[in-house]
């Protein structure tokens, strides 16, 4: 745009900002305090905005100057990130930005790191070491204070291939990631691994899922039978039940006669005495038919005999013909 008067021309010139680039990378040390300066000018004065990773908000951040000057107090590792200062105004917009470093050791990443490795005699293992830095930094491998060496150990970078091939090459080993402003130390432990142990252990699981198996087929079989058992005799018993009704109803019409079962009595067979000494009841007398033989008699104590119980009373079983 331009200006005239009587005396004089005057020309001045708007537009977008004009802004002096940040340094590519400022690297600070824990603890230090961070200081970045956006240089803007333009007419009409500009604005500046700061934003840390895209985000315009950044907590720990203090500005000056309206806003041209970030300081940062006492910074802390989680204060690294892409610092960017934009000036606007009506016709535009400027940006630069620079990477805040904090300076720091490596930090090693344990969960792609194993803390310890087995291994068998004889058999190539791999140590792995993994670790993360914002500048350049270098892995470092050692075993006691001492450098790795031996014709069975192959050092590659963050890694190193190892074949024990005694009790001497088990043990404790260190890896170092090292940059500009320190170390850090991560311990990998190898340990040998003995096949045949493990061989016996996994028998000795097997055999005692099979153990396991067994005893529970024996108590399933052993409660299968209990179940038939009784349901055989819960079937049995309306049988039983019904033969002990038939039995008292046909006693209860054919009364069984009782003579030595009933209680101070008692029935015995003997020879027949000598003649004259046989005593034939008269019930007895009266059969009709011929006389065979009576070759036994019936004995029963008389109850209630005042006369001693060596005296008894002779029945005459005698066969006859009808």
């Amino acid at each position: 745009m331009m200006y005239f008067s009587s005396n004089f021309v005057t020309i001045e010139t708007k537009g977008k900002p004009a802004v002096k680039e940040l340094p590519e990378k400022t690297i600070f040390q824990v603890g230090d305090v961070v200081v970045l300066t956006c240089e803007a000018t333009g007419d009409p004065k500009p604005s500046i905005t700061w934003s840390k990773d895209g985000n315009t908000s950044i907590p720990r951040a203090q500005f000056r100057n309206d806003g041209h000057i970030l300081v940062i107090q006492e910074v802390a590792p989680s204060d690294g990130g892409i610092y960017e200062c934009r000036a606007s105004n009506i016709f535009g917009q400027r940006r630069t930005t620079t990477a805040v470093v904090i300076a720091v050791p490596p930090s090693i990443m344990k969960d792609v790191s194993p803390r310890s490795v087995l291994c068998a005699k004889e058999t190539p293992c791999s140590l792995l070491c993994h670790a993360t830095s914002d500048i350049s930094f270098n892995y470092s491998w050692t075993r006691n204070g001492q450098a790795l060496d031996g014709h069975n150990v192959k050092v590659m970078n963050n890694s190193v291939i190892i074949t024990p091939l005694d009790d001497q090459d088990f043990g404790d080993y260190e890896c170092h990631a090292t940059n500009s402003f320190g170390s850090t130390t991560y311990e990998i432990t190898l340990s040998e691994s003995r096949e045949e142990e493990n061989n016996v252990q996994s028998i000795f699981r097997v055999s005692d899922i099979i153990w396991s198996w067994v005893l529970f087929l024996m108590l399933l079989l052993i409660g299968v039978l209990i179940w038939r058992l009784r349901r055989a005799q819960a079937s049995n018993r309306p049988a039983t039940a019904k033969k002990a009704t038939i039995r008292d109803t046909v006693q209860s019409v054919f009364p069984l006669e009782q003579h030595a079962s009933e209680p101070g009595s008692y029935m015995e067979l003997r020879p027949k005495p000598s003649e004259g000494q046989t005593r034939v009841l008269p019930e007895y007398q009266s059969l009709q038919g011929s006389h065979v033989n009576a070759g036994y008699y019936n004995v029963v104590p008389e109850e209630g005999n005042k006369r001693g119980s060596n005296e008894e009373i002779y029945e005459e079983i005698e066969l006859y013909d009808c």
